[in-house]
C-alpha cells in the first residue's frame, strides 16, 4: 500500500494541473454513472417491497409482477426480425402488419435494456408476429416457462372478441397440439408480467413451438418486451448452454414428405360443355380452381381467354360414400357452357366433406397434372387475364433465348370497383396505363396497400415502360406473384398441407426460388383481379386470432422442409 501511495503521489508531481483535473472529472463521472444506475434499477423494481412500502411514487414507467418464478437461462426465442430477403426461420416473421422495434431501458432489475415490440391495432382485423421454434429430434422437452411483458397506450376495445397478448402454439409428435394463450387487460399503464408454466401431463415430446404476438378488435398501440420461452428438463442428461442446441435451426432432416391430401375426384366430360366458337391454336393452359359459388366469377375471368383451361371444382358434400350428385353436374355443366372452354380443356370435380377446410393446394395440384400444353399459366379464378394473351407471351418468348428453369411473372392488378358486365376489358398495353393513371384511377397494381410485398418485386413502375422481360433479382419472403411456366415432371408441387386462406401461394413461391428458378417479367401480358364478396375463409383469417396462428404454424413446417429438403444454411452452424 505505501508502495502504491508512493507512486501515485509521484505521478501527480510530475503531472500538471490540467491533467490533473481531467482525471479528476473522469472519476467523478464514473461514479456518478454507477450512483444513478443503481438509483434507476432502486426506483424500477417493483420487486423491492420496502421501496413500495416508504414511497407514494407515480406507477408510470414501473413494472407490475403478477407471478415471481425464478427467471430461467436459456430463452428459445430470438429477438432478432428476420430479413424479408431470408429464406429462413430463425427469429420473429413479420408478415403484412407493420411493427417496430426499439430499445427500451431501466425497465426490469436484471438487464439493462431490452428490445420492445410495437404495432398499432386495427379493430377489423388482426396485426400479429411470429416466431418459429423446431424442437432437434435428439432433444426430449415436455414442459416449458413462458413470460413477456405488455403495455398499451390510449387501446379502445372495438370488439366482443377482443385481444391482445401472447399465443403460443405447442406441437407435438403425434401431430397433436395444444394452444397456450397470454392475455393482457386492455387498461395498462405500466408494464405488465404475466408467466405460466406449461407443464405436459401426458408427456407428449413437443415437436415445435410457434409464438405469436398480436391484437385484435382493439384501435391503439400495444408493446412487448422480454419474451422468454424456457425449456424445463425433469433430469440433468443434456448438457445444453445455448437454444441452438435446442432449436432444430442447425440440423437438416432427410426423409421424404407425406403431404398429399389423396382426394377423390372425376374428370367431367368437356364434349357436354366444350365451346361450338372457332378455336385457335395454345401453347398456354389457364391453371385455376374454384367452389360451386365462385363459377359465374370465372365467367367474367375467361370472357377474353380463347385457350383451354385446366379447372379443378371443390364440391363438399355430407356423406364422402354417397359421391357426387346429379344435381350438382347438372349445376356445373350449366355454368361451365358459358366458359367457352376448348377441346383441350380439362375440368376436375373434386369432393370433400362439408365443413372442411378449403383444399386449395391441393385442387391447384390436381389442374396442373391434367395440363396438356407446353405453358401453363397458374392463376386464381377471379383474375382476367388480358386479350391475346397467348399471342403477346409468345411474341416475347421467342424472340428471346431462355433457360428451361425460367419463371414467366404475369403482373397483376385490381378493378378499383367491380366493372359493369358490358364494359370494355383494355385491349393493349397503352388503354390499360390510361386506367391506372386516370386522375381517378380505375385500376392499380394488386392490393399495393393491403400487403405490398405479395408485388412489390415485380416493379410496376419499370414494367410501366418496359418493352422486353426484365429479370427479378432478390428474393422476398412475402412476394406470390402469378406465373407462366413450362410444365416439367420436375415442376415442384404446391404443398397441400396449406389450407383456406393465407401463404399457400407465398410458400411455393418460396421453394421456386430456393430451387434456383430464374424469375422474370412480361412487358407486355396482365391480368386484373375482379372483385367480388370476400369469402369466410377470408374473414376467418382476418379476425381469428388462433386461425391465423395455425396458418403460420403450417407456414413455418413447410419453410422448414424447403430448408431441410434444398440445405439451406443461413446460421452460424458449428
Amino acid at each position: 500500500m505505501d508502495v502504491l501511495f508512493y507512486r501515485v503521489n509521484r505521478y501527480i508531481g510530475k503531472s500538471n494541473s490540467l491533467q490533473i483535473i481531467v482525471l479528476a472529472i473522469a472519476i467523478h463521472s464514473c461514479i456518478s454513472i454507477v450512483m444513478i444506475y443503481m438509483h434507476l434499477l432502486y426506483y424500477f423494481d417493483t420487486h423491492f417491497s420496502k421501496h413500495h412500502l416508504q414511497h407514494n411514487h407515480s406507477n408510470i414507467g414501473k413494472i407490475a409482477v403478477m407471478t415471481t418464478d425464478d427467471q430461467l437461462t436459456i430463452n428459445l426465442i430470438d429477438n432478432n426480425i428476420i430479413k424479408s430477403n431470408d429464406i429462413s426461420d430463425k427469429g420473429w416473421f413479420n408478415d403484412h402488419s407493420k411493427w417496430d422495434q426499439t430499445i427500451n431501458c431501466f425497465n426490469n432489475y436484471w438487464t439493462l435494456c431490452s428490445k420492445v415490440m410495437s404495432t398499432q391495432c386495427k379493430p377489423d382485423r388482426s396485426r400479429a408476429i411470429y416466431q418459429f421454434t423446431p424442437i432437434r429430434y435428439d432433444i426430449t422437452l415436455y414442459d416449458l416457462h413462458i413470460s413477456l411483458r405488455a403495455i398499451s397506450d390510449q387501446l379502445i376495445q372495438q370488439s366482443n372478441d377482443a385481444f391482445y397478448g401472447m399465443l403460443v402454439l405447442i406441437k407435438f409428435t403425434d401431430t397433436s397440439h395444444e394452444i397456450i394463450r397470454l392475455q393482457f387487460p386492455s387498461e395498462l399503464e405500466l408494464w405488465t408480467q404475466k408467466k405460466v408454466r406449461f407443464n405436459n401431463h401426458n408427456k407428449k415430446p413437443i415437436e415445435s413451438i410457434t409464438s405469436m404476438l398480436t391484437c385484435y378488435g382493439y384501435s391503439g398501440t400495444v408493446s412487448f418486451t422480454d419474451i422468454t420461452i424456457s425449456p424445463i428438463f425433469d433430469n440433468n442428461n443434456y448438457d445444453i448452454k445455448s437454444s441452438t442446441q435446442i432449436g432444430r435451426w442447425c440440423q437438416h432432416l432427410d426423409k421424404p414428405l407425406n403431404n398429399k391430401m389423396m382426394l377423390k375426384y372425376e374428370v367431367m366430360d368437356i364434349n357436354l360443355i366444350k365451346s361450338n366458337k372457332l378455336q385457335t391454336k395454345s401453347n398456354i393452359t389457364f391453371v385455376t380452381q374454384s367452389s360451386m359459388d365462385r363459377l359465374i366469377v370465372l365467367e367474367r375471368s375467361l370472357q377474353s381467354w380463347t385457350g383451354p383451361v385446366s379447372l379443378s371444382i371443390y364440391i363438399p358434400i355430407n356423406n364422402l360414400n354417397e359421391g357426387i350428385q346429379e344435381w350438382h353436374r347438372i349445376y356445373i355443366t350449366k355454368k361451365l357452357r358459358n366458359l367457352n372452354l376448348t377441346d383441350d380443356s380439362n375440368v376436375n370435380l373434386v369432393v370433400g366433406l362439408e365443413g372442411d377446410d378449403y383444399p386449395i393446394n391441393a385442387l391447384r395440384n390436381i389442374a396442373i397434372k391434367h395440363v396438356k400444353t407446353k405453358f401453363m399459366f397458374i392463376s386464381d379464378a377471379d383474375f382476367q387475364p388480358c386479350p391475346q394473351f397467348n399471342q403477346r407471351f409468345l411474341s416475347i418468348y421467342l424472340n428471346n433465348k431462355y433457360k428451361s428453369k425460367t419463371l414467366f411473372i404475369i403482373p397483376a392488378f385490381e378493378y378499383l370497383e367491380a366493372p359493369q358486365k358490358d364494359d370494355p376489358i383494355p385491349k393493349n398495353k397503352e388503354e390499360l396505363m390510361q386506367l391506372i393513371h386516370r386522375q381517378t384511377p380505375i385500376v392499380q397494381p394488386f392490393r399495393q396497400f393491403e400487403s405490398s410485398d405479395a408485388h412489390r418485386l415485380t416493379n410496376y413502375w419499370k414494367w410501366y415502360y418496359a418493352t422486353d422481360t426484365y429479370p427479378v433479382m432478390a428474393f422476398q419472403d412475402k412476394y406470390e406473384p402469378y406465373i407462366v411456366v413450362e410444365k416439367t415432371d420436375n415442376f415442384p408441387e404446391f404443398d397441400e398441407r396449406l389450407k383456406n386462406y393465407g401463404m399457400n401461394k407465398v410458400m411455393h413461391t418460396t421453394e421456386l426460388f430456393a430451387n434456383n428458378y430464374k424469375f422474370v417479367v412480361m412487358p407486355n401480358v396482365w391480368t386484373i383481379h375482379l372483385p367480388h364478396k370476400t369469402s369466410h375463409y377470408f374473414q376467418t383469417f382476418l379476425q381469428n386470432v388462433e386461425t391465423k396462428l395455425m396458418n403460420r404454424a403450417v407456414r413455418f413446417q413447410v419453410l422448414r422442409d424447403i430448408i431441410d429438403k434444398y440445405k439451406i444454411n443461413i446460421y452460424n452452424c458449428e
